[in-house]
């Protein structure tokens, strides 16, 4: 399993961090550690871009320790799943219950499905 070099911020071992969030782009699965920032976004879409172009079969979006989402992350969110679809890719969506909750209300459940994971199973 190799993990995605982005930028100078990733080393082997060593997730990369912008301000203090960690993204974390290995073997095909994409994982948030906390909340992201606005400040985030490019770091966020630029890994989203990495994982649409890597050659994985299978891909994971985890936002299961993330409680918001901007707008903004959801518009990569929505791009990065519908391209990996296209390119015949599984994708699973894995979110915290809040933001769960926020793509419900936003209908985004009729572009994709996610599952909602409780905390005690994160």
């Amino acid at each position: 399993m190799m993990q995605t070099h982005l930028r100078k911020t990733i080393a082997p071992g060593h997730p990369p961090t912008r301000n203090g969030t960690k993204v974390i782009l290995n073997a095909g699965v994409l994982r948030l550690s906390g909340n992201l920032q606005r400040a985030d976004y490019n770091f966020f879409q630029e890994a989203c871009g990495h994982l649409c172009r890597s050659d994985v079969p299978c891909a994971t979006l985890d936002l299961t320790h993330c409680t918001y989402v901007s707008s903004l992350i959801i518009g990569v969110l929505v791009d990065t799943v519908t391209q990996l679809k296209t390119d015949g890719k599984a994708v699973t969506v894995r979110v915290s219950p809040e933001v769960g909750r926020f793509l419900h209300m936003a209908h985004l459940y009729h572009l994709f499905s996610y599952s909602i994971v409780e905390p005690d199973s994160r």
